[in-house]
């Protein structure tokens, strides 16, 4: 007799190892996959934490530079929630030759300015907490300010925290 009927199909030991293979694959395309994800949420928070500390940092800058002199009674020096006044001769109301501006964090841990005409305003955002703002007068002609703010991003697993420091010194231009 001549046998031409083949048996198709497989063992059960066959299609234990064909799940076996299939469930470690699946296994190493889930471990990659989520390690994406991990990655990208990192890579996001930093992101927002280092933008908004230059976007910090810039406006500090720029509110010193734009003042005529540090004004000390209401400034808090050497502290991690430190408080800068300005005087400045920009804007000032009506029958007054300067004004004040205040930089400071807020009970959000968020950085503002307050000016006497126009109230407070925060410029980082609620997503990022500063933890840290530290301001040190630079007695110099003009005078001025070293500051350091350290930020973090707002959320409660601490991988992805990513806290940012910078630090500048800035000097008041006295004519404004």
């Amino acid at each position: 007799m001549n046998k031409t009927d083949k048996n198709y199909g497989f063992t059960i030991v066959e299609f234990i190892i064909y799940i076996a293979l299939f469930a470690f694959v699946m296994l190493f395309l889930v471990q990659f996959l989520i390690g994406i994800l991990e990655s990208q949420v990192q890579t996001k928070a930093r992101e927002e934490v280092i933008n908004n500390a230059v976007s910090a940092i810039n406006r500090i800058d720029f509110e010193v530079r734009h003042s005529a002199r540090v004004y000390d009674p209401t400034s808090v020096f050497s502290s991690d929630n430190g408080q800068l006044s300005l005087a400045t001769r920009k804007d000032p109301g009506i029958e007054e030759t300067e004004t004040y501006v205040d930089i400071f964090l807020n009970d959000e841990g968020r950085l503002c300015t307050k000016r006497e005409v126009s109230g407070i305003v925060c410029f980082t955002s609620e997503q990022v907490v500063v933890t840290a703002l530290r301001f040190e007068k630079v007695e110099a002609d003009p005078e001025g300010a070293k500051v350091t703010i350290t930020l973090e991003y707002n959320t409660e697993m601490q991988e992805n925290k990513a806290p940012y420091t910078l630090e500048t010194s800035v000097q008041t231009r006295g004519y404004y």
